[in-house]
Formats: C-alpha cells, sequence, structure tokens
C-alpha cells in the first residue's frame, strides 16, 4: 500500500501546482486585460485631446483668414495706387513704382499700402 499512497500523495501535489498554475495564469490574464484596457483608454484619450487641438487650430486659422479677408475688402475701399508713383522730393521729381516703396516697409510702405488716406498734391 505505501506505492499507492505514494502515487495518492504525488496526484494531490500534482493536482494542487495545476490549481496554483490556472489561479496565477487567471491573474495574469486579468492584468493583462486591464493593462490593455488601460491603453486603449490612453489612447482614445489622446485621440479625443488631438481632435480637439486640431479643431481648435482650424478655428483659428479660419478666424485670421476670415480677419485678413475682411482687411483686404477694406483696403479696397480706402485708397489705391498706381503702378509707377511720382514724387516730389525738395523740388526733384522722381519716378518709382509702388512695389519699391513698399519693398523695404516702414514709413513709405504704410503710406503706399493703401490702409491710409494719402492726400495728393495738386501739382
Amino acid at each position: 500500500q505505501s506505492r499507492l499512497e505514494h502515487i495518492e500523495s504525488t496526484a494531490k501535489r500534482l493536482c494542487t501546482a495545476v490549481r496554483e498554475e490556472v489561479t496565477t495564469l487567471a491573474t495574469m490574464q486579468s492584468k493583462a486585460a486591464a493593462a490593455s484596457k488601460a491603453a486603449d483608454d490612453k489612447t482614445a484619450a489622446a485621440d479625443a485631446n488631438a481632435k480637439a487641438a486640431h479643431e481648435a487650430a482650424a478655428a483659428e486659422v479660419q478666424a485670421e483668414k476670415t480677419a485678413l479677408q475682411a482687411e483686404r475688402d477694406a483696403m479696397k475701399d480706402v485708397q489705391s495706387f498706381p503702378t509707377v508713383i511720382e514724387l516730389d522730393v525738395g523740388g526733384t521729381r522722381f519716378k518709382t513704382s509702388r512695389s519699391t516703396l513698399c519693398r523695404c516697409g516702414g514709413f513709405l510702405e504704410a503710406m503706399f499700402s493703401g490702409r491710409h488716406r494719402v492726400e495728393a498734391a495738386a501739382d
């Protein structure tokens, strides 16, 4: 009978070991599922944040486009200048292009941009 007892004892140990392994595997599977769900949640949150940022940027670009178009429309009504402009500087007359006057920025660009009313001299 000692052989039978030995077999029964070994079978019990094996059953216990198998139960422990099954429990360990079930725990690992549960942890993996929780980690996968957490990763999915983070991905969804990142996607939502990216979409919100994109929509905000698109709205900002649209607002800037609208403002720029409004400024262009307003400039059409203010004043327009010919391509070639004649200037009288200290009694000496110069002819130059509007683009040359506007090239470097500053006062002349502001003056000939069309945003401001400039009164031409009678002569």
